[in-house]
């Protein structure tokens, strides 16, 4: 039970956690915005639209009033993940639906006071917005959240559209989003000169360094003589403009086709799916979480046995894209891909280092299986991490373990080992056994026909 560590920056509200829940505490202060949203009819078309969080007011499970005004139940969400964690489309839909949301609350009389990517979270299939007290009455005719808004989606994307699809890592670097002037910088001339990135990108830079030289405040705002109209307008003209950006077609990346060159058979293919398969059937888990999992291609062959929520994390942005528009195609509503390199998992930053939490911290602690599938020779080898410390960090993801051993001898071993000396004497199927069974306890183990590689079934050792 406490307030949670990332929710301090609005005075008007904070989320709480209690008995495995989240709530939102809702501080007087705040009390006319919300009955403002409750009562205009905003917060009813938004949640059934899907735009917007439900959720239901309740007492304070804590038994204290704490100064709340309200205390809300939301409807609970599964996995909290960063902007720095998504594919190019997720994170498009995540301005898109954030402009789409802007809209809708000018047509009621309000308007969002912020608009910070970690407002939006990817629930059940689709882009929700989770902060209820991001909206306030439109007092005056410019929008707080613009330079936010920039920040925040319009720079990361387009340099991840222009410049390179990985550039979205920048988030983890700038928690309160790319800096415009540093986009500036970045951005290709031909992309400085469109319409509109000359205005909401390089005019607006100079717009803040200008009053920053004069020494005063800078303009969190469009104009303080727009009209609702006009700011309807602005948000039609950012929504364009993230609408027409794309990863360019030629883009490439290391692992974003490998199901086409793998070296596995087509049986031996098929029979590490039907392994899969029967692995999930002895676990039935409550949470899968595939790391290394391309874009998703044995999470989905898991949640054909086990409706649960599954993870497919991978270090590739382009395999991690497939992967969402896959999701998005069969609307898969218990799918869920973000980009995720195990050798430098998404850390604590932010305030205190505790703002935004390791992914370990973020997983719901539950049932967990875990795939680790043909990644051990990366890790261990390209990357030269020792079975024990992969051993336990993937027993900190998860009870359960699904693993994939790749020996010397097969084919993209032998490749990982051709540019470098073999240093690597423990690398073997008995050091691999005998680092790992000191965590976990081999349950199932079996040899894939067609190639030299074993899959196992393991569970976490008691702490």
């Amino acid at each position: 039970m406490g307030r949670n560590e990332s929710s301090f920056r609005d005075p008007l509200g904070y989320i709480f956690r209690n008995n495995s829940k989240v709530y939102r505490h809702v501080t007087p202060e705040a009390r006319d915005d919300y009955e403002l949203l409750m009562s205009s009819g905003l917060y009813e078309e938004l949640t059934q639209k899907g735009m917007l969080i439900p959720h239901k007011e309740v007492r304070d499970p804590r038994e204290t009033a704490g100064g709340a005004y309200k205390v809300l139940l939301p409807d609970q969400l599964a996995v909290i993940t960063y902007p720095y964690e998504w594919s190019f489309s997720h994170y498009r839909d995540a301005a898109l639906l954030t402009t789409k949301i802007q809209k809708t609350a000018l047509s009621y009389g309000m308007t969002l006071k912020d608009a910070s990517a970690y407002n939006v979270q990817l629930h059940q299939g689709r882009q929700v917005f989770i902060d209820t007290l991001s909206f306030t009455s439109l007092k005056t005719n410019y929008w707080d959240g613009y330079k936010q808004f920039c920040e925040h989606f319009l720079a990361p994307l387009l340099l991840m559209s222009t410049v390179d699809v990985r550039m979205g890592l920048m988030m983890r670097d700038f928690i309160d989003g790319i800096p415009l002037d540093l986009a500036v910088k970045l951005l290709p001339a031909r992309v400085k000169a469109r319409p509109g990135v000359l205005t909401h990108v390089v005019a607006h830079s100079a717009a803040q360094q200008n009053f920053a030289a004069k020494r005063k405040a800078i303009p969190n705002k469009v104009d303080s003589k727009l009209s609702p109209t006009r700011l309807i307008a602005t948000a039609d003209s950012l929504e364009r403009l993230v609408g027409s950006l794309s990863i360019p077609k030629k883009a490439q990346t290391e692992w974003h086709k490998y199901y086409e060159f793998t070296n596995y058979s087509d049986m031996s293919f098929k029979e590490k799916k039907k392994v899969i398969r029967k692995f999930t059937a002895k676990v039935l888990p409550d949470l899968i979480i595939d790391a290394g999992g391309n874009d998703g291609t044995f999470v989905r062959e898991a949640l054909s046995i086990r409706d649960c929520l599954g993870i497919a994390a991978d270090i590739d942005p382009l395999a991690v894209e497939q992967g969402y528009r896959l999701m998005q195609q069969k609307g898969e509503q218990n799918f869920l891909p973000i980009k995720v390199d195990l050798t430098n998992p998404s850390p604590g930053i932010g305030w205190a280092n505790s703002e935004r939490q390791p992914l370990t911290e973020r997983l719901p602690g539950k049932k967990q299986l875990v795939f680790a599938l043909a990644l051990i020779h990366h890790l261990s080898i390209s990357n030269n991490v020792p079975f024990p410390e992969v051993a336990s960090y993937l027993a900190s993801l998860g009870e359960y373990l699904v693993i994939e051993f790749v020996p010397k001898g097969d084919s993209k071993v032998d490749i990982l080992l051709t540019s470098r000396e073999d240093i690597f004497p423990d690398y073997t199927q008995e050091g691999f056994e005998a680092a790992f069974s000191k965590i976990f306890i081999i349950q199932n183990m079996h040899n894939v026909r067609g190639s030299k590689r074993v899959m196992y079934l393991m569970k976490r050792r008691s702490r």
